[in-house]
């Protein structure tokens, strides 16, 4: 009976662990798309070196999910849908912040069809809401702008094809 009690006691030890540290308010997108967040520990614990959890141990703002590895000064957090594109994520744990940019939101390429339909590419998602109300064609005539009107007439999550009108 004392054996279990002591597994369970180690085990409490450790969750505890798990949750000593501060966000320095460094963060870095990594290749694949994991995040390094710059942190501190309460206590060097080597034990806790490439420990992974699935548990929030830090709140953002828009919430994300996923996984965290432990390193020995820092945290990789590994989202589970890649962080959206254009997006400040505000994280905090107790009093300590940090700041996570998804990257910058834009228009990857613009391919011209035919004189009328045009391909529009992003680097993430667009909403055809998003798209309609940010998304302008103006024609230049004597140094005056004039907005053309134009109809989406395919989409994916990343591409709209329009069609002037």
């Amino acid at each position: 009976m004392n054996y279990k009690l002591m597994g369970l006691s180690l085990s409490c030890v450790l969750a505890a662990n798990l949750g000593a540290f501060t966000l320095e308010g460094g963060s870095k997108i990594l290749e694949g798309g994991a995040v390094s967040l710059d942190v501190e520990y309460a206590q060097k614990d080597e034990s806790l070196i490439g420990k992974v959890t699935h548990k929030k141990i830090i709140e953002c703002s828009p919430e994300i999910s996923g996984a965290f590895e432990y390193s020995s000064d820092s945290i990789l957090f590994y989202p589970k849908k890649p962080l959206a594109k254009g997006v400040s994520y505000s994280c905090k744990k107790g009093e300590s912040k940090v700041k996570i940019y998804g990257g910058d939101f834009v228009l990857s390429n613009m391919i011209e069809y035919s004189g009328d339909t045009f391909l529009a590419v992003f680097n993430d998602e667009v909403s055809e809401d998003e798209f309609a109300a940010n998304f302008k064609i103006y024609d230049k005539q004597n140094l005056a702008k004039q907005n053309i009107k134009y109809k989406i007439v395919a989409k994916t999550p990343k591409k709209l094809s329009d069609k002037v009108t």
